[in-house]
């Protein structure tokens, strides 16, 4: 098993923002969140809290 840790540096933010255009052009009927979407770390109580934040924007 391969433990990958996500640093909110410039090389990964740049990483973030191509994955963005990318999913925005091939995947406009998705909704992406969490660590996904956001490219960083979640505790479980924050991955829930951002899940229903989106809900309730959509």
């Amino acid at each position: 098993m391969s433990l990958t840790i996500l640093f909110n540096d410039d090389r990964n933010n740049k990483l973030l923002k191509e994955y963005q255009k990318l999913a925005k052009a091939s995947y406009e009927k998705y909704i992406f969140g969490g660590r996904l979407a956001d490219y960083k770390y979640y505790d479980m109580n924050d991955t829930i809290e951002a899940a229903l934040l989106l809900e309730k924007k959509i």
